[in-house]
């Protein structure tokens, strides 16, 4: 999966529709940090390059009932999670650069969390 994939799927878990190259808020839970308006353009979602745009959905994943830790160190982020049928999954995601290794581990929960406990895959 590219950024461009990854921040889709990011937008999507965030309540956002996207249609073709827009991506739509469905509703007032968040805000896009840098465009007040309720649509922007795929290619400028930025969840893989800005904190700001980051750690909303970081705030979401701990939210979740299904969240048990979710830990950030100097050299790794860990998720540990649980699904329908009480079986626990941790999520270890290491990497030098900091924002890359929370991107890439919040993409792993998401796509482990619409299989086990959210919406199945529609592809």
């Amino acid at each position: 999966m590219d950024t461009t994939e990854g921040n889709k799927l990011i937008a999507e878990f965030m309540d956002c529709i996207i249609i073709g190259n827009i991506a739509k808020r469905t509703t007032k839970y968040w805000d896009w940090p840098m465009n007040s308006g309720v649509r922007i353009l795929v290619d400028h979602l930025k969840y893989n390059s800005s904190w700001d745009w980051l750690m909303p959905v970081k705030e979401k994943i701990e939210m979740l009932d299904c969240i048990g830790d979710f830990s950030i160190g100097s050299s790794y982020g860990c998720i540990e999670a649980i699904n329908q049928d009480n079986e626990w999954n941790a999520i270890i995601y290491e990497d030098d650069k900091p924002i890359d290794k929370i991107y890439w581990l919040i993409i792993e929960f998401i796509q482990w969390y619409n299989e086990n406990n959210g919406k199945k895959d529609k592809s």
